[in-house]
């Protein structure tokens, strides 16, 4: 492994050292690509082992590792237990095959949390936690041509459990409170809010699918 090492990750041999932002990336990337390899499965497991330990011991970094059944583990952020517990929750609910476009999409949004500083950064979060429930809408809804936005609508929103006005209202409003970052309305958000609506979202996700299992 430590002559990939070099390779992947640089710093080496005269290149320029990475900074912490561009090691994650290529520590993701080469997860993804040893999982893929069946006879270095002994390395992966070592390789993750030694990442969870590591990361165990430096809670400052702000860094988790998912673990799945069938895909490579993904690096995310860590922001507290009860945000931990909820994603890891719904990513093990998003890994059946049926939802594979809802998860990437959340997945995506996830990373970009991960390394988001400035506005727009975070707007993209925003966008890929849209498009996470856009994808659940079609799904649950059998419809390619409906999204989020038709959630709501008369005798929809029954189909994500949503059997009153006050639960169907929370999501409406997550939904135009996305809407408005999107399309500029809003231009007054912080980190903390796009995490508040990373887990409405996941909230959202959870029942729906608890709904229709």
């Amino acid at each position: 492994m430590s002559c990939h090492h070099s390779i992947i990750f640089g710093g080496l041999n005269g290149t320029l050292p990475l900074n912490f932002n561009e090691y994650l990336v290529k520590l993701q990337i080469l997860l993804n690509v040893i999982s893929k390899y069946n006879f270095v499965k002994s390395e992966l497991d070592k390789l993750v082992n030694d990442i969870l330990k590591f990361l165990k011991d430096f809670p400052i970094l702000g860094l988790k590792l998912k673990i799945y059944k069938t895909k490579a583990p993904q690096l995310f952020p860590t922001v507290s237990k009860f945000f931990d517990g909820e994603i890891d929750n719904i990513l093990g609910l998003l890994e059946k095959e049926q939802y594979k476009s809802v998860l990437s999409n959340f997945e995506e949004g996830l990373k970009e949390f991960l390394l988001a500083k400035e506005k727009a950064q975070l707007k993209d979060v925003v966008e890929d936690m849209y498009t996470a429930c856009d994808e659940l809408a079609k799904i649950i809804l059998k419809n390619k041509n409906k999204g989020f936005k038709h959630v709501f609508d008369k005798d929809e929103y029954e189909k994500f459990g949503f059997n009153n006005k006050s639960s169907k209202e929370i999501y409406r409003n997550l939904k135009d409170w996305m809407d408005d970052i999107k399309h500029g309305t809003l231009k007054k958000y912080e980190r903390n809010d796009i995490e508040m609506i990373i887990l409405l979202v996941a909230s959202f996700i959870r029942f729906a699918i608890n709904h229709n299992s």
